[in-house]
C-alpha cells in the first residue's frame, strides 16, 4: 500500500510541475502541504470523468480542531457540493452546542445531511428531476486535540500514513 501511495503522489507532483499539463488539463490538481493546528495536510485530485463531481474541504480553527472532508459525487455535482458546504458547518454548530466532539455527533451530522439532502430532492423533484440522480459518497475526518474521528458513507476510505524517519516516503500507520 505504501508503494502505491508514494507512486500516486509522485505522479501528481510530476504532472503538476509541467505547466502544459496544468493549463491544458483541469483533471488534476493538488494542495501543497499546509500548516494546520495538528501538523501538515496536503491533498490531490485526479479526475477520472468528463466532469468533476467531487469536492474536498479542509478547515482548521487553530484552537481545537482540523476538519477534512472528501465528497465523491456521482450523477451530478449537486449532492457533493451541498454536503461539502453544510456538513462541516453543521458539525461545528453541534460541537459548540455540546461543548466538545464525539463520535455520536459525527454520526448525527451524517444523518442530518442525508435527511436534508432527501428533503431537497423531494421538494425540487417536480422542477428539477435531475437532482434525484445526484449522490455522493463521503469521508470526513476530525482531528480534535490528539484524537482522530473518522466517518464514511459509501465506498470512500482513508489511507493513514506517517512520514518515514528520513522524511522521504510515507509508511502505513
Amino acid at each position: 500500500m505504501a508503494r502505491f501511495v508514494n507512486k500516486v503522489a509522485s505522479s501528481v507532483r510530476t504532472a503538476m510541475r509541467n505547466p502544459l499539463i496544468r493549463e491544458k488539463e483541469a483533471t488534476i490538481w493538488n494542495q501543497d502541504l499546509m500548516e494546520v493546528s495538528c501538523g501538515q495536510i496536503s491533498m490531490a485530485v485526479v479526475k477520472g470523468n468528463d466532469s468533476l463531481e467531487d469536492m474536498s474541504r479542509v478547515e482548521d480553527d487553530r484552537i481545537h480542531a482540523t476538519f477534512i472532508g472528501v465528497y465523491d459525487g456521482y450523477g451530478r455535482d449537486v449532492a457533493s457540493k451541498f454536503v461539502a458546504r453544510m456538513l462541516i458547518q453543521n458539525l461545528r454548530d453541534l460541537i459548540q452546542e455540546h461543548g466538545g466532539m464525539s463520535q455520536e455527533l459525527l454520526t448525527q451530522v451524517f444523518a442530518n445531511a442525508e435527511n436534508n439532502m432527501r428533503s431537497i430532492v423531494v421538494n425540487s423533484y417536480p422542477f428539477e428531476p435531475a437532482f434525484a440522480v445526484s449522490g455522493t459518497c463521503c469521508l470526513v475526518g476530525v482531528i480534535w486535540g490528539d484524537v482522530l474521528f473518522l466517518a464514511h458513507v459509501g465506498n470512500s476510505r482513508a489511507v493513514m500514513g506517517l512520514r518515514s524517519p528520513q522524511g522521504r516516503s510515507i509508511i502505513p500507520a
